[in-house]
């Protein structure tokens, strides 16, 4: 008894009079994260088969709480991403430079109120239609080719001063 003093919950099961115990690792991802122990005041209570069937248990415990783990890690991603487009939205709608959304294609998702603006279109007007609709026509070139050199993945980004056609025809 003196050598099981060591270990301190050991000890409090003894004097409990608790003989017996059985523990299942309860394992995600090859990582132990928790037990499962039975305990018996009977010496010798368990059997191999005892052990057998705690360790099954233990592996759909250890699958519920990897699972439930999961549930809150995806929880926590859906919230983070949901505030992040927020931010984008707030930024986007309500920033103080003109900006479009353009598919790979160079369709025009959306605008923002700043770019309508700018060219004297409202939303509705320009969806539908490219940017190289509404760019100078000396400037489109240019601008393809930075767009494919960026879908390309050659360039990570690119900075292009080009110009505009309102729709009064104006240039910006």
């Amino acid at each position: 008894l003196r050598d099981i003093e060591r270990f301190s919950t050991l000890g409090v099961s003894l004097r409990a009079g608790l003989h017996s115990m059985m523990s299942a690792p309860l394992i995600s991802r090859d990582e132990a994260i928790g037990a499962l122990i039975f305990r018996a005041e009977k010496p010798d209570a368990f059997t191999e088969q005892d052990l057998y069937l705690a360790e099954r248990i233990g592996m759909q415990i250890a699958g519920a709480i990897a699972n439930a783990q999961l549930y809150n890690e995806l929880k926590e991603a859906d919230k983070s991403l949901r505030l992040s487009e927020e931010r984008f939205r707030r930024i986007f709608d309500e920033g103080p430079v003109g900006m479009v959304l353009v598919s790979p294609d160079d369709t025009i998702i959306t605008v923002n109120k700043v770019f309508c603006e700018l060219l004297g279109y409202i939303e509705q007007e320009l969806a539908g239609h490219t940017v190289a609709d509404i760019t100078y026509e000396e400037d489109r070139e240019k601008s393809r080719e930075f767009s494919g050199q960026l879908l390309a993945g050659s360039i990570p980004m690119f900075r292009l001063e080009k110009r505009y056609v309102r729709k009064d025809g104006g240039i910006v």
